[in-house]
């Protein structure tokens, strides 16, 4: 019974945080790419797997023009999360 009196606690946070996350007319952005899953992306265009070169590319994304009208939230890969 005191599993759902911690429930109780956060229900009102995790509702408002879920009607944001899901805005009429916004997505998620999903950069949880894997090293391996970059690595597929980068060698048909020849660029090289590197941490720097994935940085790069998630930075790019995250600093579109006007995202924020766009994007509501972000799925993370680990390695983004510690860069």
């Amino acid at each position: 019974m005191s599993e759902l009196k911690g429930i109780e606690k956060y229900k009102k946070e995790l509702i408002k945080n879920a009607r944001y996350l899901a805005q009429k007319g916004k997505g998620i952005l999903a950069a949880d790419e894997t090293i391996e899953i970059m690595k597929n992306r980068f060698d048909p265009v020849k660029i090289e797997n590197t941490e720097e070169n994935r940085r790069e590319y998630r930075e790019l994304l995250f600093t579109a023009p006007e995202l924020e009208q766009y994007i509501s939230g972000v799925i993370l890969d680990d390695e983004t999360v510690y860069q």
